[in-house]
Order: C-alpha cells, then sequence, then structure tokens
C-alpha cells in the first residue's frame, strides 16, 4: 500500500477505484501479479491511496507484514501515472510528464484477508464455527479479498446495526452474510477451493 500525491492537474476527485488485469506468473522469478489494484482519493488532502498485489511467491504466503516487498514497491511507485492514469501528472511548465516516484508520502505491507469464495465475511459468526454456545456473541467483518478499502466502513456499519438487533441493510449482499451453510460449505470453502481461488482467480 502508498500513499502518493497526485499531479497538478488531477485536482479532488474524492473517489474510489477498483482495477483488474489478468494474472500472471513468471516461473524464473515466481514475480506473481494477481491483476488486483486499488485506489482511493482522501478527500481532505487529495492524497491517493494506491494499492495492489504484485510480488514474489513467496511474499505472497508470508505472514509477516513488517518486510516490504521489493518488488511489491516498485510496482506501487510506478502505477501512476505510466499504468493506470496517462492524464493529471503533466507539468504545465515544461510539458513533461511528473514521475509518480517522486510524489511517494508512504509505503507500507499488510496482510490481505482471503476468502475461499472470494466473497467477504459479515455478520455474526454462528456458535456451530466459534464453538462458543453465546449465539450473537461475536461478529465479523474479514475477508474483503484486498477490497476493503471500499466496502469495510459500510460492512463495521452494517455490523453495528444488526449486532443491536436492527435488520440487515438492504445494500449489504445476502452472499456476504456469515451464514452456517456458506462457512460450512466445503465445496466453496474449503481448503481446495482456497488454493484454486488464490492461483486461478
Amino acid at each position: 500500500m502508498s500513499s502518493q500525491k497526485p499531479g497538478p492537474q488531477w485536482g479532488n476527485r474524492t473517489n474510489s477505484w477498483l482495477f483488474h488485469k489478468k494474472m500472471s506468473y513468471d516461473e524464473s522469478t515466481t514475480v506473481t501479479e494477481q491483476g488486483l489494484y486499488w485506489m482511493q482519493q482522501n478527500a481532505e488532502t487529495g492524497d491517493l491511496f494506491v494499492g495492489g498485489d504484485m510480488q514474489r511467491l513467496d511474499d505472497f504466503l508470508s505472514s509477516d507484514d513488517s518486510v516490504i516487498s521489493a518488488d511489491s514497491a516498485g510496482n506501487l511507485t510506478t502505477l501512476l501515472p505510466k499504468k493506470l492514469f496517462n492524464e493529471g501528472w503533466t507539468n504545465s511548465i515544461t510539458n513533461n510528464t511528473l514521475s509518480a516516484g517522486t510524489s511517494l508520502h508512504r509505503i507500507w505491507s499488510g496482510i490481505i484477508g482471503m476468502t475461499a469464495d472470494q466473497l467477504p465475511i459479515v455478520g455474526s459468526v454462528p456458535t456451530s464455527v466459534s464453538e462458543r454456545n453465546i449465539e450473537g456473541g461475536e461478529w465479523v467483518a474479514a475477508g474483503f479479498n484486498g477490497y476493503g478499502m471500499c466496502q469495510a466502513w459500510l460492512s463495521g456499519q452494517a455490523i453495528a446495526t444488526m449486532a443491536l438487533g436492527g435488520p440487515k441493510p438492504e445494500w449489504l449482499p445476502d452472499v456476504y452474510l456469515s451464514s452456517e451453510r456458506r462457512l460450512t460449505d466445503r465445496v466453496n470453502m474449503g481448503q481446495e477451493a482456497a488454493l484454486a481461488s488464490f492461483f486461478f482467480r
């Protein structure tokens, strides 16, 4: 993940963006590009928060988020303006395209919560899954598969509403719900499905 200053003509668009590319894998280096990119603009500062998945397979499968993958960092610092947008980064005096690397504020790593069916898990945790016999005592909003920036905030709001006894908000897709049937479905949520989801999404 990175925080970057936009180009001089970019302006403050106060939007979120999601991008998909075809997944790629380089057998000689094990560099994997999942083809999943996201960007959100801070409405107050105008800064762009840009994230994406391109790193060596060992880095993908690591749970150590204290290290920033060099492949991932190199990719994130060249996405803007070269790969995603070709407008808004021109210096109006020299007419040269600015380098995104010069506008990088910060870069950091994190762990992306993935689910086998590629859908977030939102709602009350069934007691058959938690094994704690307290119905409605545990709630979850996780497994956003890299799309948390545009879904996590409202999912938290949905959980708060439901935990206080309110109905499921109409805008929350039923397929996100943490039902016992969904969570115990070995075909769509089992180990084989999880591996297939990661390598063949």
